[in-house]
């Protein structure tokens, strides 16, 4: 609701919660590649130290995505 947001502003003082931050960790993931530990979001809760945060990470490794393959044999114990 505001207009503006300053780089030292604080994620949680403006209204920020634990569900937007995890969404903010999944966007930061999405656009960048790179894993931010939530810790690391709660310490650093403005933009510039969450900026400063994810430069000092490295990229993620990108896991092969999982493909669906036929069943052999029957599933159990």
């Amino acid at each position: 609701g505001r207009e503006t947001i300053g780089a030292d502003d604080d994620f949680f003082a403006l209204g920020g919660h634990s569900l937007l931050a995890l969404q903010l960790i999944a966007r930061i993931r999405e656009q960048t590649g790179r894993e931010l530990p939530p810790a690391r979001l709660f310490a650093e809760p403005t933009i510039r130290g969450i900026a400063a945060a994810v430069a000092d990470l490295p990229a993620a490794v990108r896991q092969p995505a999982l493909v669906a393959r036929p069943r052999r044999g029957a599933v159990g114990r």
